[in-house]
């Protein structure tokens, strides 16, 4: 964990956590620099768009609507980047600490025995179950219990 002897938990904690924010940072940078290198194929597939609509008749309402669909086809490539390299943004060290406090603070329910209290259990297997009820058939002891306390025995 800490790298010298006069290092506390903090001063590890806030390296790391400058560390990881700087990783995001140059993260960031990169996809603004995807971001711009989109941009000119974007232009590209509006102006298109719009000659194309806008050349049908001439008319003001086919360059609006050829204005919009362009826009929006236009947008694709940089909405693409940005949806790809969101999805793989790095987490910064504070929020993985954050997460694995929650893992550590959450409380697992425990099985007991209800008659002696035991919490040294398990669980009674679907194919334990099945080969009990074709062997002894409605004598099995086994139907409808899915629970067996290993300290007395006793199933439910």
């Amino acid at each position: 964990m800490a790298s010298g002897n006069d290092e506390t938990y903090k001063e590890w904690f806030e390296r790391e956590d400058r560390k990881s924010r700087e990783k995001i940072e140059r993260y960031n940078e990169e996809t603004k620099e995807y971001m711009k290198i989109t941009i000119i194929p974007g232009i590209i597939i509006v102006l298109f768009i719009t000659i194309m609509l806008g050349s049908i008749d001439g008319q003001g309402t086919s360059i609006l609507i050829g204005l919009i669909i362009g826009c929006l086809m236009g947008s694709l490539p940089a909405v693409c980047v940005w949806a790809v390299r969101d999805s793989r943004k790095p987490a910064t060290f504070g929020q993985v600490m954050n997460y694995v406090h929650q893992i550590n603070n959450t409380t697992f329910t425990v099985c007991k025995c209800p008659t002696c209290g035991s919490q040294n259990t398990s669980s009674i297997s679907t194919g334990n179950r099945l080969a009990s009820t074709a062997m002894w058939g409605v004598a099995s002891g086994k139907i409808g219990k899915t629970k067996k306390c290993n300290a007395c025995n006793y199933m439910w």
